[in-house]
C-alpha cells in the first residue's frame, strides 16, 4: 500500500511534466513554421517584386536571368482616325512570336541590362485575296535600368517613415529595327513585314510599393521617341518618323504564396502626328488602351518559373484611334533565375 501510493504522485508528476513537454514542442514548432512561412513570403517578395510583364528584367535578389516566351496574337479588328473600333470581315490575321531574352547586373544590384529578340511566324489573308504565310526576325530591344530607390518590403508602419519608401527604378530602352520594314515587303498580303523599320528610344521611370508582404502597387510613365528614315511613297523618296508617344499606367501584383503570384496592369498611350518631308500629318495621332493580367507559379524556387499573361487593346469606340491591327494577345514565359 505504501509503495503503491509513492508510485501514484511521481505518475502524477511524470505526467504533468510530459505535458508541459508536449506543450512546448508544440509552441515551438508554431513558432518555427510561422517564422518560415514569413521568411517565404519574404523570400518570394524578394524575387517576384519586379512584377509581371517585364520581359528580361532581373528581378530583385536575382543576378541574371534567361527568359524565353511564346505569344499567339490574333488580329479582330481595326481604329480609324475618328477613334471608331471596326471589327475585321473575311479576314484573317494570326502572329505567332517566340521571343527569348536575357538580363545581368553589372558592377553594383542598382544596375541592369537586358535585351530580347523575337521570332515571329504570319499568317495574312485579306478579303478577296489568297492568304499567305511570312515568318523572320522582328524588331529587338536592348536595355538599361537603375534603381534609385529601395522598399523594405515588410509593408507600411506607422512611425517608420524608412517603410514608406518605394521601389524606384528609371530605365532606357533601345529599338533596333532588324525586322522587315513595310516598305521593303515582297508579298501582296503583308505576312512578311516584322518590324516598322525605325530606330527608337524609350525613356521611363516606374515605381512600386509593398502595402504589406503580399499586397504590391505600382505605376509608371515613360516617353518614346521614333527617328527619321527615308522611304519610298508614290515613287518618290520621303523623309518619315512616328510621332512622339507617351505612355502611363497602374500595376497591381498579389504575392498568394511562396510558389504562386498574380496581377493586373492598365495603361494608356498616346502617340503624337507623325511627320512626313518635314511636315506634320494632320489627324496621325494614335491612342491605346491595354489591361492585362498574369499568373506566375515557381516551379522550383526560386530558379524556375512559369507566367501566363494576356492582354487586349480593343474595347470599343474611342478606347483607340489610329490603330490599324488591334486585338487580344495570350503568353506563356519560361524564365530561369540566377542568384
Amino acid at each position: 500500500m505504501k509503495s503503491h501510493n509513492s508510485d501514484g504522485p511521481l505518475r502524477s508528476i511524470f505526467g504533468l511534466a510530459r505535458q508541459i513537454v508536449l506543450a512546448l514542442l508544440m509552441v515551438s514548432t508554431g513558432v518555427m513554421t510561422l517564422s518560415l512561412t514569413a521568411g517565404q513570403a519574404h523570400a518570394q517578395a524578394c524575387c517576384t517584386a519586379t512584377g509581371g510583364g517585364e520581359f528580361a528584367v532581373v528581378g530583385r535578389c536575382h543576378q541574371s536571368v534567361v527568359t524565353g516566351q511564346l505569344t499567339f496574337e490574333p488580329t479582330l479588328g481595326t481604329y480609324d482616325s475618328n477613334g471608331t473600333y471596326r471589327s475585321f470581315e473575311g479576314t484573317r490575321l494570326y502572329d505567332t512570336i517566340l521571343t527569348v531574352g536575357a538580363g545581368s547586373r553589372f558592377g553594383t544590384e542598382r544596375f541592369q541590362a537586358y535585351g530580347n529578340v523575337p521570332l515571329r511566324l504570319q499568317y495574312r489573308e485579306l478579303a478577296g485575296m489568297d492568304g499567305g504565310t511570312g515568318w523572320g526576325v522582328g524588331d529587338a530591344s536592348l536595355g538599361v535600368r537603375y534603381t534609385l530607390l529601395e522598399d523594405l518590403m515588410i509593408g507600411i508602419e506607422g512611425g517608420r517613415p524608412d517603410t514608406y519608401a518605394p521601389f524606384l527604378d528609371i530605365y532606357l530602352n533601345g529599338h533596333i529595327p532588324s525586322g522587315r520594314a513595310p516598305d521593303s515587303s515582297n508579298d501582296p498580303v503583308g505576312a512578311d513585314i516584322t518590324g516598322n523599320g525605325h530606330w527608337g528610344m524609350t525613356g521611363g521611370i516606374r515605381a512600386s510599393k509593398f502595402l504589406n508582404i503580399r499586397h504590391v502597387i505600382g505605376a509608371y510613365a515613360e516617353a518614346s521617341q521614333y527617328f527619321n528614315r527615308d522611304i519610298e511613297r508614290l515613287g518618290s523618296t520621303v523623309s518619315y518618323r512616328p510621332g512622339t508617344e507617351v505612355g502611363f499606367g497602374l500595376t497591381y501584383m498579389h504575392l498568394v504564396s511562396v510558389f504562386w503570384s498574380w496581377g493586373m496592369t492598365a495603361g494608356l498611350h498616346h502617340g503624337f502626328d507623325a511627320w512626313q518631308g518635314g511636315q506634320v500629318l494632320s489627324d496621325s495621332g494614335t491612342r491605346r488602351l491595354v489591361v492585362g493580367a498574369h499568373l506566375t507559379r515557381d516551379v522550383a524556387f526560386p530558379f524556375w518559373e512559369v507566367t501566363l499573361s494576356a492582354t487586349n487593346d480593343a474595347w470599343g469606340d474611342h478606347l483607340g484611334k489610329n490603330l490599324p491591327f488591334v486585338g487580344p494577345s495570350v503568353a506563356l514565359s519560361l524564365q530561369r533565375n540566377f542568384l
